[in-house]
């Protein structure tokens, strides 16, 4: 009789975190087999043996139920440091980009490049998109546009869709 362990090919585990972290979400590139991990206030850059390539931190930052997105926020609103929660996680082909969104700042997504997560050169979504709570559920997923483009300057459409449930 075989113990499970001997099915585990290879584990990661966050050298600089103190305690351990909450993975929420994993997509696989399907081209080179890098695996992005959305965790609680990170995210992570892994090989396909699971070696740490880059990582980010997401959280926790001071945010307010206050605001209505990222830094909007009302002169006097009241501030905690607020965990991050990993609720969306794309890789988005044909821009070569990776979505990432977490509950902070009501739900906002940020735009990475797929080389290297720890740089700073992000882009965040204009508006609060997915849940902005730990417990409600985000489903996210990237599907062509219209066949036809309203205009003829647009060679290709896609369109990022997200469907938020409160489970």
């Amino acid at each position: 009789m075989c113990s499970s362990s001997s099915h585990i090919v290879a584990t990661f585990t966050d050298p600089i975190a103190s305690n351990s972290t909450v993975n929420n979400h994993l997509v696989v590139h399907k081209e080179t087999g890098i695996l992005y991990v959305g965790a609680v206030n990170k995210i992570y850059q892994l090989d396909p043996n699971l070696r740490l390539i880059a990582w980010n931190k997401t959280g926790p930052y001071k945010d307010s139920t206050e605001c209505s997105g990222y830094l909007e926020c009302p002169e006097k609103a009241q501030y905690q440091l607020t965990n991050n929660v990993n609720k969306a996680l794309v890789v988005d082909y044909s821009r070569a980009k990776l979505i990432m969104c977490g509950s902070l700042y009501q739900g906002m997504c940020w735009i990475l490049g797929l080389d290297n997560v720890s740089t700073t050169e992000s882009e965040a979504v204009s508006e609060p998109i997915v849940a902005n709570n730990e417990s409600a559920s985000t489903v996210a997923f990237i599907a062509p546009g219209p066949p036809t483009p309203p205009t003829s300057t647009v060679s290709e459409s896609h369109v990022v869709s997200l469907i938020i449930t409160d489970l």
